[in-house]
């Protein structure tokens, strides 16, 4: 019972009920109230609560070595986990569906640099998955073994997962299930950022200041504001790739 109550206070902490008021504004202010609205029907500061993370997350993600190999294993268990996604829908354009509405989801949270490591990360796994086509079992076993390696990079390197933090210095929190259910599935959701997000600082030595500024901004506010039209983007993102794919019956999809 414990357990429970404390998951309950943990998730009404974070995700705390509010209405925003849209009534009386100006034009102008129409879409930037929509992107307030729909970016959480909680009270939840998706951009704010994402740079703790990534704060936190980089306390144990200092070493070069440790961010490198996670370049590596985590597109290893994304290919595993997609591939099974491929599988079952016997197509390539879930794929691609499913990345691009994660993508949109990441719009008003990451910089510049950010989104554009992720999108470039996410088209690897995406063309990865297609072009090794692996089965259930071969599936599992990439996840299986980028989880693995990944643990093995971060005792190599004498650095502590994040995962420790929120699960009792273990791999499960089994005192706190639905809390450290909660916070393993936000770990794994922004998890490809997360991991761009740790190499910045040692790209900046190799690239100029001026780079390096537009990198760290924030995205365009007409980006972000796509945001807001995710609830009509996302079907329809899903709904053009699986058109595309049964009109064409091209050999990607």
């Amino acid at each position: 019972m414990n357990s429970i109550q404390n998951s309950l206070l943990y998730f009404g902490r974070m995700h705390e009920h509010t209405q925003p008021n849209c009534s009386a504004i100006s034009t102008e202010d129409a879409v930037s109230c929509l992107l307030a609205a729909a970016s959480s029907t909680f009270k939840f500061d998706a951009p704010k609560y994402y740079e703790k993370m990534s704060g936190d997350f980089g306390r144990y993600h200092e070493n070069p070595w440790n961010v490198l190999i996670h370049f590596i294993t985590t597109p290893i268990g994304l290919v595993g986990a997609l591939s099974l996604l491929r599988y079952y829908t016997r197509s390539s354009s879930s794929l691609l569906a499913l990345s691009s509405v994660y993508l949109l989801s990441l719009l008003p949270i990451v910089p510049n640099g950010t989104f554009a490591g992720t999108m470039l990360l996410c088209g690897i796994i995406v063309f990865l998955a297609r072009k090794l086509k692996l089965n259930v079992i071969w599936s599992v076993v990439f996840i299986v073994v980028g989880y693995g390696l990944q643990d093995l990079a971060h005792i190599c390197t004498g650095e502590k997962t994040y995962q420790s933090t929120y699960s009792a210095g273990g791999a499960i929190d089994l005192n706190n299930p639905f809390q450290w259910a909660g916070l393993l599935m936000e770990h794994s959701y922004y998890l490809l950022p997360l991991c761009i997000h740790v190499a910045m600082p040692f790209l900046s030595p190799l690239v100029p200041a001026e780079v390096m500024s537009v990198l760290d901004a924030p995205l365009p506010t007409q980006m972000q504001q796509l945001h807001a039209f995710a609830w009509l983007l996302g079907p329809l993102i899903v709904f053009a790739f699986g058109s595309y794919c049964l009109d064409s019956k091209n050999s990607f999809c």
